[in-house]
């Protein structure tokens, strides 16, 4: 995972880095998109009761005209977050891409 911009306010945007992409076979913002929506669809689920949902998906502009990232959205701030939820988020959300597959 790669942050793609210094946090500010409460919305941290972050992307799979590019050789992970390669990895998973990911290798145009169709696909990405699909795979992170899935993803995201599959940490809610797995993290119902443990913290809640911190994930969402958007696309975000590049420096390329026309041409917009799809990346994952987490809302870091909220009264009830801990660092060790952020933490426990973010390590389920490793532990998802490593596997590589989506159920």
């Amino acid at each position: 995972l790669e942050p793609l911009h210094a946090p500010d306010l409460n919305l941290l945007c972050f992307g799979i880095n590019s050789e992970t992409l390669a990895d998973l076979g990911l290798n145009n913002n169709a696909s990405i998109m699909k795979y992170i929506n899935a993803l995201k669809v599959e940490l809610d689920s797995s993290m119902m009761g443990s913290g809640g949902y911190f994930f969402s998906t958007t696309d975000l502009p590049t420096d390329i005209e026309n041409v917009m990232r799809p990346v994952f959205r987490a809302c870091i701030m909220h009264p009830y977050t801990t660092n060790e939820i952020i933490d426990a988020a973010v390590t389920k959300l490793e532990e998802h891409i490593e596997r590589g597959k989506i159920n």
